[in-house]
């Protein structure tokens, strides 16, 4: 849920690998070998690594050492931060939390193209926030990574998130198959008794069942508004202490994607007129069944 502002794990720089000589006659001549791509995707890797520890060691100099200071971060919601900006922000990100974890849950996708390479990089970034115990998910998504390569090094020059979207299949719809209502009620009634141990055909099933999953249903929803407020107060903790106006831009959109999160929940009449829909749906089921 957090908006992507917290930068993986992706940055390097890399020296070439040393001139290689090669002897003809009495006077050998030194003969320049240009480096392989692949070796470039091996410095690339090996940097990266560097990264992860630089990230997990909270040294924001390091850190740094391998951005551009005209790299350009473009974020889902389309801002641009620069260089400055992610000064900032990397320090207060290390400074809310320790046990820092930056790492890739899919191999690099990395192409190289004669001074500019591209790295796509499937992260997770987790960390225990300041005062707490357990370590929390602050980050994951897909970044595509811009470097150029100068004579001595690699910089990053330009990051872009992946905002991933539902995939279009296309074609035309030949519209919903038929309905097969006595196949489905048989499930429903399969997945109810798996589910609660309740043969609901039995004298009395229904109203168990309705007692059942009210009480389940209430419950999982005083729980995800008492998670929901916790989030959002220890947000509103680091909204306070926050410095940067970037900062502060991110947790308050934060919070107000929890908020309405929060205002999403059922209502209690909401939950009542579902339980009281699905006790209909098996009341009606049941009774053509056994005609």
């Amino acid at each position: 849920m957090l908006k992507r502002l917290f930068l993986p794990l992706l940055f390097l720089a890399v020296l070439f690998p040393p001139v290689l000589f090669s002897q003809i006659g009495p006077t050998p001549p030194k003969e320049t070998k240009e480096p392989t791509a692949d070796k470039d995707v091996d410095a690339v890797k090996s940097v990266l690594k560097k990264l992860e520890e630089s990230t997990a060691k909270e040294d924001l100099k390091a850190y740094l050492t391998y951005f551009s200071p005209k790299v350009a971060i473009e974020t889902p919601e389309g801002d641009t931060i620069s260089y400055k900006e992610l000064e900032g922000y990397m320090k207060e990100l290390f400074d809310a939390f320790s046990n820092l974890k930056d790492e890739p849950i899919k191999d690099y996708e990395i192409k190289i193209n004669g001074k500019e390479a591209v790295v796509t990089n499937t992260y997770e970034l987790s960390g225990i926030p300041v005062n707490e115990k357990e370590d929390v998910l602050i980050d994951e998504g897909v970044l595509v990574i811009t470097f150029n390569k100068s004579d001595i090094k690699w910089q990053i020059v330009k990051v872009n998130y992946i905002v991933t979207e539902p995939p279009d299949e296309g074609g035309e719809s030949s519209g919903p198959a038929p309905r097969d209502e006595a196949a489905e009620f048989a499930s429903r009634c399969d997945e109810i008794k798996e589910g609660y141990g309740i043969d609901i055909n039995a004298p009395g099933a229904l109203e168990i069942y309705r007692s059942l999953i009210l009480q389940e249903i209430k419950d999982d929803v005083d729980l995800s508004r008492e998670e929901t407020e916790t989030r959002i107060a220890l947000i509103k903790r680091y909204l306070a202490r926050a410095s940067s106006e970037l900062r502060k831009k991110e947790l308050s959109a934060e919070i107000k994607v929890l908020e309405m999160d929060k205002a999403q929940l059922p209502t209690e009449d909401e939950i009542n007129k579902w339980v009281e829909e699905e006790i209909a749906y098996l009341s009606k089921m049941l009774t053509e069944t056994k005609k």
